[in-house]
């Protein structure tokens, strides 16, 4: 702020400043209403003449359109002359040239619905149908009967070169109106022939919304106020849709007579006019579309009853509601305000000088006395003060700033204060920066700067400094008033240090009042939680809670805390995009000066990498563990193969001799058979064992999943027949080729469909039955095919389910438990899944999902083929030969 030397009464300036300004506004006024009623006149002259010019454009408009289509139809007439047949027996000849003449000129007009040509009694014998494709020709068999029409009954009437246009309304086809709603004119002339002969008339419906259109861009200036309504008063147009048509669509709310019932008396008994009345301002004239036609037909010597003429009466309305036409004083002020802003700115212009000149003797007069005044007051405030001139000399000093260099008042008054009293590197100062003329007159009313003490040491002032200016507005002397605030800048350094240290901390940091309401949260926490901070202020930490923490934990956590220890723990929370990670968290109370805990500090760290790295490694292990025990079974299995596989084939190979010797009993021929089937299925085990401990690599080829399941079905036929199972498999057409290790896949198959028919059998159902679907679907990761195979067995025990595929678990009398293993071992090495489900709550389902890396569309050579396919497979115990439906 600048201080001047002298600063008058507010009231007594206002005071000197209205006895000019107020008598001047008074003259202004006056003449502003008088300017006002004098445009009011002329504005309300205008916008009658205005109204009048545009119902007149209108009247004009509509008797241009009708006048045309009136040459349009006389046209016509004159052409139907040219081309007229002599008798009716013409008529098949001549129909192709006034079909080509009706439709070459619905083309080049584009506003006729209807072209037609009708015999007397009524029968349409052409007809051209127009719409935005262009103009139709409608057959003979689609042609109808409009003698009920009241416009054909009209045009009975006429005679030669006369002229009939029906009122104007909405187009009904059918006896139902069109949609969507098309408002017509028909306009009905007679066709003589040369002889004088009547041969029926020609009908033009014209398009009654080009008439409607074409008024409205007559009066497009005022189209929100323009109406055009029917002699009985109810809209053909109005710039709300839904109150048009009234008459033809059942609503006699929507009636200009009824809305406006004492204007419309007045309108409906006059020709033209303009009235004012409590509504508004209403400029009318009457359109007679009859009477405009005949002029242009030449054939005003008809007599039209007066009925007949007030039954087709147009009238054009135009409406302005008195808000629109009174002139108000705020629009006179809108549109004359540059003028009277420039009036009451030269009046208050001159008033202010004539006062400033009155005031100005006042003001030197008190100068001295305020300043004065001035000083004493700086003498009593426990603040520094100081007075320099523009070279920084001290001018003035209170005792304060005295006290505070320890000096005597004689050893500062006279100094320059920045030689003497500030350090070294601290002269570009807020006082410098106004004598240097930078921040202007105003000056800087705030700034911060050092000086230095009896004790030599800098000491930090928060000065306000105000200038004093002269007569001829140049700065005179500066003083400031000045606060010691060295212990608080100390303290607000060392907040601004902690701040920046919790902002910048890689840890996460969280603070809550006492009943747990979060009050702060550092930018780690939003990086890791997702959460910003405006979404958490105020709310209960909570809110990160992934329900995998007891309430125990957080019950000890609470209880700790507010007992006023510290906690440490692991946590295990949720994101707010719910993904869980895992914090190690530090939380602490904080206590103010009296000891008493007014907050909770929790530093966090997220070591959701480090869980994620023990878990693997945990994993690893028990892998590696798994590894070395299969190997120790490989190789066991692989030495108890090798010594127990020569052995046995000799057995075998006796056993077989045996059987085959002649002349053995029954009973012997038995045991043979029975040692036979114990070797293999002891060969079966260790077949198992190498297959299991000896994986070999892929041998991949492309082949298709229905023929493989067909080859395993194939290969166990005889467990099948013998077993009287249906076997029943659905395929659907186009199924792609997959690449595939045919050899290790058919065994998972055959394993899979054993395994099956070993339930079915301990079961068994009244109707043993294998079912086996396949089908492709599409997944995330790409498209798949999915092979089902369900049986009726005995089914899965749910407690075993989860452990059914690992090694030497099994559920069955006999077998090693490797069968199982081997098949998801298979599966996985072709990048799929297997799974085994209860089959609604009988028998089993194996669920096999294998990847389509590459798409093979089969192409059908039939019909037959395209369609899914499916085999029932049934062989009966006396039966020898299997059977095969095909559906």
């Amino acid at each position: 702020m600048t201080l001047h030397h002298y600063t008058p009464s507010l009231l007594k300036k206002s005071r000197l400043l209205m006895l000019f300004l107020l008598p001047m506004i008074v003259v202004l006024f006056v003449a502003a209403t008088i300017h006002f009623y004098s445009d009011y006149e002329v504005r309300g002259n205008a916008i009658k003449r205005a109204e009048e010019l545009n119902i007149h454009l209108a009247e004009e408009m509509i008797t241009k359109d009708i006048s045309k289509i009136v040459s349009d139809l006389l046209f016509l007439a004159e052409q139907m002359d040219n081309i007229m047949f002599v008798d009716k027996t013409e008529m098949a000849q001549k129909k192709s040239d006034i079909n080509q003449l009706f439709l070459s000129f619905a083309n080049n007009n584009g506003i006729y619905d209807q072209i037609r040509y009708i015999d007397d009694s009524g029968n349409e014998l052409c007809r051209i149908n127009y719409s935005n494709k262009g103009g139709i020709s409608v057959a003979d068999s689609e042609l109808q009967n409009k003698s009920d029409r009241y416009y054909i009954k009209e045009g009975l009437e006429l005679l030669d070169g006369e002229v009939y246009l029906s009122p104007m309304d909405l187009n009904i086809e059918n006896n139902s109106l069109e949609t969507p709603y098309k408002p017509v004119i028909r306009f009905v002339t007679p066709i003589y022939s040369s002889s004088g002969e009547r041969r029926g008339m020609i009908v033009l419906n014209y398009l009654g919304i080009d008439l409607v259109n074409n008024f409205r861009s007559a009066v497009a200036s005022i189209t929100d106020r323009v109406h055009l309504v029917n002699s009985d008063g109810y809209w053909l147009s109005h710039n709300n849709p839904e109150k048009e048509w009234g008459f033809m669509l059942g609503n006699p709310d929507n009636i200009f007579s009824s809305e406006f019932k004492s204007e419309w008396s007045h309108i409906s008994g006059t020709k033209s006019g303009q009235f004012i009345t409590a509504n508004g301002l209403f400029s009318h004239i009457t359109v007679n579309p009859l009477r405009v036609a005949q002029i242009r037909a030449g054939t005003t010597d008809h007599i039209i009853s007066t009925d007949q003429l007030n039954r087709y009466n147009w009238k054009v309305i135009s409406y302005l509601p008195t808000s629109n036409l009174e002139s108000t004083p705020l629009g006179f002020l809108q549109k004359n305000r540059l003028l009277y802003i420039a009036i009451l700115f030269f009046i208050s212009l001159l008033s202010l000088l004539l006062t400033n000149n009155i005031i100005r003797r006042e003001e030197h007069e008190l100068q001295r006395a305020n300043e004065l005044r001035f000083r004493d007051t700086l003498e009593e405030i426990h603040l520094a003060a100081l007075t320099i001139d523009l070279d920084g000399n001290i001018l003035f000093c209170n005792n304060y700033l005295l006290h505070l260099l320890r000096k005597r008042r004689s050893d500062v008054i006279g100094k320059n204060w920045f030689d003497n009293f500030v350090p070294d590197g601290d002269s570009i100062n807020g006082i410098k920066q106004i004598l240097d003329g930078e921040d202007g007159l105003q000056g800087s009313t705030y700034h911060e700067s050092h000086i230095i003490d009896f004790r030599g040491k800098n000491r930090l002032i928060a000065w306000t400094s105000t200038t004093t200016i002269n007569d001829a507005n140049q700065i005179e002397s500066i003083t400031c008033i000045g606060q010691d605030i060295t212990e608080q800048h100390q303290t607000r350094e060392e907040l601004t240090k902690l701040a920046r240290a919790a902002e910048q901390s890689p840890a996460v940091i969280l603070i809550t009042d006492r009943t747990g309401r979060i009050e702060y949260v550092n930018p780690k926490f939003t990086e890791l939680t997702g959460y910003l901070p405006q979404e958490v202020i105020g709310k209960n930490p909570r809110i990160l809670k992934s329900g995998d923490t007891s309430p125990e934990e957080y019950r000890d956590l609470w209880q700790t805390i507010s007992s006023g220890k510290e906690w440490r723990g692991i946590l295990h929370n949720r994101k707010k995009s719910g993904e869980l990670y895992w914090e190690s968290a530090l939380m602490s109370p904080i206590r103010n000066e009296d000891g008493e805990i007014t907050h909770f500090l929790s530093v966090k760290e997220d070591i959701t990498a480090q869980k994620d790295l023990e878990e693997e490694i945990r994993k690893r292990k028990d892998e590696l563990a798994q590894a070395k025990t299969l190997a120790v079974v490989g190789r066991m299995a692989s030495m108890v193969a090798h010594d127990l596989r020569n052995p046995l084939s000799s057995i075998k190979m006796g056993l077989q001799i045996l059987s085959k010797k002649e002349g053995g009993n029954a009973e012997d021929r038995e045991l043979h058979e029975i040692g036979l089937q114990q070797i293999r299925y002891m060969e079966s085990i260790l077949d198992g064992l190498l297959a299991y401990s000896r994986p070999d690599e892929l041998d991949l080829s492309w082949s298709s999943l229905d023929k493989l399941t067909e080859t395993a079905i194939n290969a166990i036929q005889k467990q099948i027949i013998e077993n009287s199972i249906d076997v029943i498999t659905h395929y659907p057409a186009g199924l792609p080729t997959i690449q595939v290790d045919k050899t290790k896949m058919r065994r998972v198959l055959t394993n899979l469909l054993s395994n099956a028919i070993h339930a079915i059998t301990e079961a068994a159902p009244d109707r043993p039955k294998i079912i086996i679907n396949a089908r492709m679907d599409l997944h995330d990761d790409g498209s798949i095919i999915q092979l089902e195979i369900c049986d009726n067995g005995t089914g899965i025990d749910e407690s075993n389910r989860d452990e059914i595929f690992e090694p030497f678990v099994t559920s069955r009398s006999k077998g090693t438990g490797l069968g199982l293993a081997i098949v998801k071992r298979v599966i996985e090495q072709h990048n799929g899944t297997i799974s085994m489900e209860s089959n609604n709550g009988v028998g089993t389902c194996v669920v096999i999902t294998l990847p389509v890396t590459h798409m093979k569309h089969n192409i059908p050579d039939t019909e037959a083929d395209r369609a899914p396919t499916t085999f029932i497979k049934t062989k009966k115990l006396d039966d020898t030969a299997e059977t095969t439906s095909k559906s």
